[in-house]
């Protein structure tokens, strides 16, 4: 029924969310590195939801939830994306950086 491995992916994906959320939730209100964690906590929620409909897929409605699942992937490649780029713009160290 459950995969150990699929499973344990779960479980380590839920315990990072839970550790992006205490960071983000830790930070100053309307620094930079706020609207960075919110890109990454977007990130975690949608690997979370990929982690979820893999684990169930195989319970009920698998076709639905492999739609799921392969959406979710895609939305958080996506945002990991916009994360990277909003990360080397915001925290690029050389000539007109904030980080000197």
């Amino acid at each position: 029924m459950f995969d150990v491995v699929e499973v344990a992916t779960f479980v380590i994906s839920f315990v990072a969310f839970l550790f992006i959320l205490v960071g983000y939730s830790n930070c100053e209100p309307k620094s930079d590195i706020k609207k960075i964690l919110r890109l990454l906590f977007i990130f975690s929620v949608f690997i979370l939801l990929n982690r979820i409909f893999t684990n169930m897929e195989n319970v009920a409605f698998g076709t639905i939830l492999n739609l799921l699942e392969h959406l979710s992937i895609l939305t958080a490649s996506v945002v990991l994306l916009i994360f990277v780029l909003t990360a080397k713009k915001n925290l690029s160290v050389g000539e007109g950086s904030k980080w000197k």
